[in-house]
């Protein structure tokens, strides 16, 4: 609608109106007499307007929810509302409540606060996850303390010297199995060889040929058990040394290693000591008065801490030194004990050996001896049924020597792969770290900072400010109550206008243009400013479209609200202190050339050339072919006395005969 512009239409008529009376006079016969209406040229503004009524809305409303930031509710557009989330999901227990509805707020005041102490947990949660990716990181990236390098060392000394008991087991096994099998073979070929002898029967000279040699054999058999006793005991001697030796420097390995786990505790104690030392004087220094005896002394606490810890520091650094030393130690005892064990093992092999033929010697010179002596016929029955038992106990004990093989195959076997898993931990424990590992570990702790700093913010959200200096709208909450959702909601104190235009009105207007609003209820004018143009436009049932405008107010008056009426109007372009007639004057020659009409001295309308600048639907600027006070023609009016006054329009004041029925603004 375009009120202002009407008026000012109205009182251009009317002045007109005199004017034709000025001019011409009445007619007070009864004929009919043409009478020309006139208006002057006059210097004024030329303003065209675009009006519209609309709907006063709040800038922007806010939805304030614990654990949230502000979310706008409202903007205020006719095309569209904007809407965001309305606060955390979890429920909060209300400690004060300071806004009440309709109460007008400034940027930053406390409208509400609500407990924190389950978001502190959350946040002390957070924390202690931070601390163990913290520390995750940097072991995976320190490796194994001594201490766990000793431990790992010595699964793999253990292991070793594991596999060598069980190869020496087996070792020895096998001597006694082979020696075993020997004498049960023996033991059947004396067996035999007895029988043989009890059927045939001795003679004297055989009897002392027997006897001589029995004796021989019996002397070697005793010099080599002598020889091969004295040789164990000496191999005995030597591994007993050598076992010592590994005790000492494992012992002297745990010595140190306690003295470093015991520097190491101390160490951790007085890290925490140094730590509680710094949380004291930071809470003391925070509280509301400081006192200064109090901050001297946990200054004084920190001091003394830190003295501790580098001292600590410096007793770890000094007991690694014995650790490795040791560690050094033990490995090379080790070492020599497993040298010492193969070769006394493969000495072992060859006294036993050696003892074997000499007891194969002994078995077979008695056995000779033995068949030599002829014996009776019991002596014959009895040498058959002792073959028969020689030949019994060679199979048993074949049998139990293919088992005891098999287990101390797979002890063998079984003490080999645990010496592989231990070398294989050992070298994974002490080397450095995968990249990936790494790479997990920086971001469990990039997520755990995520994590802390979210708690931190879900904490300070639990007071509400205002976002903005406005109005409450709404309060939702009491004190002692819990609370979800949308608590408090805030309208900033900015208010527009919200309005449509048709169609043709809309490409005349642009963001940024200044507006008259006229606030209905108040009475009262205020300055806008164009803030907002809807691009979609939508059809009303008659087919007029319209859009959307928003009209911003810089200042709201006093009493003004959203939802009251309002008018505006916006100025599209003007031209101040021109000269101008009514639009309705002009008119167009056959070249399409403005043209006004005026008077001659005759008082017929003569036609007269002008060049227009900005025509609104009110008046036209003339910027050359007339003169101020030059009156023009802007209609006709017929009296009669019986009748009334007709009014009629001159050739060419057809509505104010702009080519293409529109006004085009500003002219060249």
């Amino acid at each position: 609608m375009r009120w202002k512009t009407i008026g000012a239409a109205l009182l251009v008529v009317v002045g007109i109106g005199a004017a034709a009376i000025a001019v011409v006079g009445p007619n007070l016969g009864g004929t009919t007499a043409t009478q020309y209406l006139t208006s002057q040229a006059t210097v004024t503004d030329v303003i065209d307007q675009v009006a519209a009524t609309g709907t006063i809305e709040a800038g922007t409303t806010y939805d304030l929810a614990f654990g949230s930031a502000p979310s706008v509710a409202t903007v205020s557009t006719t095309a569209s509302a904007a809407s965001s989330n309305t606060g955390g999901a979890s429920s909060w227990i209300v400690t004060t409540v300071a806004a009440t509805a309709g109460r007008a707020v400034k940027t930053g005041d406390v409208l509400a606060t609500a407990d924190t102490s389950s978001a502190e947990l959350d946040l002390a949660v957070a924390q202690a996850n931070l601390l163990a990716a913290k520390a995750r990181l940097a072991s995976d990236k320190g490796g194994l303390t001594a201490t766990e390098k000793a431990a790992a060392l010595l699964q793999v000394t253990q292991a070793r010297q594991q596999l060598a008991n069980s190869r020496t087991s087996s070792s020895q096994s096998s001597a006694q199995n082979n020696l075993k099998l020997a004498d049960a073979k023996a033991n059947l070929a004396d067996a035999e060889s007895a029988l043989a002898t009890a059927k045939a029967g001795p003679t004297a000279d055989v009897v002392a040929s027997a006897d001589e040699s029995l004796a021989a054999a019996k002397l070697s058999y005793q010099g080599t058990v002598q020889s091969v006793a004295d040789s164990r005991a000496q191999n005995a001697l030597k591994l007993s040394q050598s076992t010592s030796t590994v005790s000492t420097a494992s012992a002297n390995l745990s010595s140190a290693q306690a003295a470093l786990s015991t520097a190491e505790a101390r160490l951790s104690t007085a890290q925490a000591t140094l730590a509680a030392a710094r949380l004291k004087l930071a809470a003391d220094q925070a509280a509301p008065s400081p006192d200064p005896a109090t901050i001297a002394a946990d200054q004084a606490a920190v001091s003394q801490a830190e003295t501790a810890v580098s001292q600590a520091e410096t007793a770890v650094s000094q007991a690694e030194g014995p650790v490795t030393q040791a560690q050094q130690a033990l490995a090379s005892a080790q070492n020599s004990t497993d040298s010492t064990s193969a070769q006394l093992t493969a000495q072992e092999n060859q006294l036993a050996t050696q003892l074997a033929q000499a007891e194969l010697s002994w078995i077979s010179a008695q056995r000779q001896y033995k068949s030599k002596i002829a014996p009776t016929q019991t002596s014959v029955d009895a040498a058959t049924q002792a073959v028969k038992q020689a030949e019994q106990s060679l199979a048993s004990l074949k049998l139990q020597i293919s088992q005891s093989s098999s287990q101390g195959s797979q002890q063998i076997t079984s003490a080999q792969l645990s010496l592989q898993s231990a070398q294989l931990a050992y070298t994974t424990k002490t080397g450095p770290a995968a990249a990936a590992t790494i790479a997990s570990d920086k971001v469990a702790v990039a997520q755990a900072e995520q994590a802390v700093a979210d708690a931190k913010l879900v904490i300070e959200r639990a007071t509400l400010p205002s976002p903005v200096d406005g109005v409450v709208v709404a309060v939702n909450v009491v004190a002692g109550s819990a609370a979800s959702g949308t608590a408090i909601v805030v309208r900033s104190a900015d208010l527009g206008v919200s309005a449509t235009v048709t169609e043709s009105d809309l490409p005349s207007l642009q963001v940024g243009q200044e507006a008259t609003v006229t606030i209905t209820a108040l009475g009262t004018d205020v300055t806008g400013i164009v803030t907002a143009i809807d691009q979609a436009g939508t059809s009303s049932g008659s087919g007029v479209v319209s859009y959307g405008i928003v009209v911003t107010l810089p200042e709201s008056p006093n009493g003004a609200v959203p939802g009251m009426s309002a008018e505006i109007a916006v100025t599209t372009a003007s031209a101040t202190n021109v000269l101008a007639v009514p639009a309705i004057a002009l008119g167009t020659a056959t070249d399409g050339t403005y043209t006004v009409q005026v008077l001659d001295a005759s008082g017929q309308p003569q036609s007269v050339a002008v060049d227009v600048g900005l025509i609104s639907s009110a008046l036209a600027e003339i910027t050359s072919g007339l003169t101020e006070g030059t009156a023009v023609v802007t209609g006709t009016a017929s009296d009669r006395t019986s009748s009334g006054t007709t009014t009629t329009r001159l050739p060419g004041l057809d509505g104010g005969g702009i080519p293409g029925g529109g006004f085009p603004g500003r002219q060249p």
